[in-house]
């Protein structure tokens, strides 16, 4: 197999707390907040995953906090979140979380007198019903750009497309909030043996016919995916085979190609480079590094 196998039974979220554009710091109080509000978004989104696919073994999530105020942090694997608090300059009717995910990198910009409204917890259970709702809303941001770094875009329905609500019963749930796409690319992102370098893939496109045919070679193809504005459009395909063929939509349906081989590497194709037969321009695994990746913004 092209690259190898290598085993990765481990995925780290690291995150760190730079000091913010007007001198914000977060304190000892509120990173335990932050502690409480990943761990509990990984532990469910790991509980997903698995109640999806049991037969798949997947990489342990875990969260890492970094006392340091910096975002150099070194890694091979994983991802790295960095948390900014912002003053609101006493609008406390600013409501909004601006977030953006890079390859594995993400950052959150917090409003400050919003997560100084929650209570320091040991969990979710100790919270009251608004104060809950409230962990939902941190726990929202932090699971969509989770799910970014591991290859999701966005959906018109559930996490994916904005804020939903994930409390069910008192805690987080997931079913039915998280798009069959998103999931399906995820998980076999979070597979524990992961490829080492993404494969090329050789393909051709018919411009009479409009007809797509890719081969994935000795790694089968796993999600093709046409995208729109960095979002998931109508033309998906679940494959099974190391060969894809399909239509090519119409020029103003889409922008970008998602291709997703098994065992989570993926590979993305720009318009152009479908029309004159050009290299892909960007490949990734679950490793570091790559081709630069286009930023992906959130703001609710």
């Amino acid at each position: 197999m092209t690259g190898g196998l290598i085993e990765k039974p481990t995925f780290l979220v690291h995150v760190v707390f730079p000091t913010g554009k007007n001198g914000e710091v977060a304190d000892a109080d509120t990173m335990c907040k932050f502690d409480t509000i990943f761990v509990a978004s990984l532990t469910y989104l790991k509980c997903y995953l698995k109640s999806y696919d049991s037969d798949t073994i997947h990489s342990d999530l875990f969260y890492s906090r970094h006392r340091v105020d910096t975002t150099e942090i070194t890694f091979e694997d994983g991802a790295l979140f960095s948390v900014y608090l912002e003053d609101s300059n006493g609008d406390d009717n600013r409501k909004s979380m601006v977030a953006k995910a890079v390859n594995n990198k993400a950052e959150l910009h917090v409003p400050k007198h919003k997560i100084d409204q929650l209570p320091v917890v040991q969990s979710l259970h100790e919270y009251s019903d608004s104060d809950r709702e409230l962990f939902g809303w941190f726990a929202n941001h932090i699971i969509h750009e989770v799910l970014h770094i591991l290859g999701a875009y966005h959906h018109h329905d559930g996490i994916m497309s904005g804020y939903v609500d994930l409390i069910e019963n008192g805690q987080i749930c997931l079913v039915n909030r998280v798009d069959d796409i998103t999931t399906r690319i995820v998980s076999e992102m979070l597979s524990a043996n992961i490829l080492a370098t993404p494969p090329v893939a050789d393909y051709h496109f018919n411009k009479e016919t409009r007809c797509l045919t890719i081969n994935g070679g000795e790694v089968g193809l796993f999600t093709v995916v046409f995208l729109k504005e960095a979002r998931y459009t109508k033309w998906f395909y679940f494959c099974s085979d190391f060969t894809f063929c399909g239509i090519v939509p119409e020029d103003s349906e889409w922008d970008r190609l998602f291709v997703q081989f098994v065992h989570g590497a993926y590979i993305l194709f720009e318009k152009n480079n479908i029309y004159n037969s050009d290299p892909h321009v960007f490949a990734r695994s679950r490793l570091p590094g790559g081709s630069p990746h286009e930023e992906i913004k959130d703001v609710s």
